[in-house]
């Protein structure tokens, strides 16, 4: 079998990003009727993301330097964990920012739709490079924030942490997420994908056999998180390229799994037992996102159905 790989367009890394044993802050699971909500328009360039706030009031405490991914300031009072830069617990400060946790809101962007396979994108695919032509190289930073309790595409954010800290990379001042160094969030809710599933037929670096690897097609409803670092302008969002089992493709949500056939309570017997991918509908719940501008995403989520198309 030939191995799962996954690779950036400007990097090629696996992923091993974790934010547990930070501090989990006040973030209880949330029914859809937990909160009272009111619309927030988003970016002309965010259209395909469907948010509707909560409720919340505005944090005090002092406005610092660190900015979120859409350009607001990061109130101290948001800090759940702070560290300086000699890897003690602190008060935020000027200048002394180790690492930092902020619980309750995270950054996401909106899906683009462009999620290329070599089954259905055969005519701008090259076997022996791998890779699609005509992808855009254009860097995105069209990131919105979602906090605990807002409502995104119909799901509902029950958990939402973020990262910063001071980089060893020189940021310029006006650079996107110059402190940024990733986040992860949950949502709650059930949410239908097309696409193509295989489960892996023996451990490998970073999977186990039985895990269900998903890759989107089409118009897929996910937000896509994709962050990745330039030098002069800061985070961004690109394309990860990825190849398993006689199928290459390239989107910007890293990987996805859906569990894993010896676990899963869903009857997955519609996934070939050879390995190989097969369309899939497939409605999974329990969603949680995680990334970092170092490594690549990771989404998981179960599986509520799946049947073969």
């Amino acid at each position: 079998m030939k191995r799962l790989k996954l690779t950036a367009i400007t990097a090629l890394m696996i992923f091993t990003l974790s934010l547990s044993g930070c501090a989990n802050g006040d973030n209880p699971a949330l029914s859809d009727s937990s909160a009272e909500f009111e619309s927030e328009s988003v970016p002309e360039t965010a259209q395909a993301l469907v948010i509707s706030r909560a409720n919340k009031s505005k944090p005090d405490g002092v406005i610092t330097k660190i900015k979120g991914l859409d350009g607001t300031p990061i109130y101290s009072s948001e800090f759940s964990k702070y560290i300086d830069k000699e890897g003690n617990s602190a008060d935020y400060s000027d200048g002394n920012l180790g690492t930092a946790v902020c619980d309750g809101f995270a950054f996401i962007s909106a899906p683009d739709g462009l999620n290329y396979n070599s089954i259905d994108n055969a005519d701008i695919f090259d076997s022996d490079t791998l890779s699609f032509s005509g992808m855009s190289e254009e860097k995105f930073q069209d990131y919105v924030r979602i906090n605990t309790g807002d409502k995104v595409n119909g799901l509902t954010v029950i958990s939402a942490k973020s990262m910063f800290r001071d980089t060893e990379i020189e940021l310029p001042d006006s650079a996107v997420g110059k402190y940024y160094a990733g986040c992860e969030c949950s949502f709650l809710g059930e949410l239908e994908l097309v696409g193509y599933a295989c489960a892996i037929q023996e451990d490998e670096y970073g999977v186990q056999a039985g895990d269900i690897i998903f890759v989107p097609q089409g118009d897929c409803p996910l937000p896509v998180m994709s962050f990745k670092t330039d030098e002069e302008i800061g985070i961004f969002h690109t394309y990860y390229t990825g190849y398993s089992n006689g199928m290459a493709w390239a989107n910007k949500y890293g990987q996805i799994f859906l569990g894993n056939t010896q676990t899963t309570s869903a009857d997955v017997s519609c996934l070939p037992t050879d390995g190989l991918f097969t369309k899939v509908k497939v409605v999974v719940k329990g969603i949680k996102m995680t990334s970092s501008p170092d490594w690549f995403d990771i989404i998981q989520a179960d599986i509520v159905t799946i049947e073969r198309q």
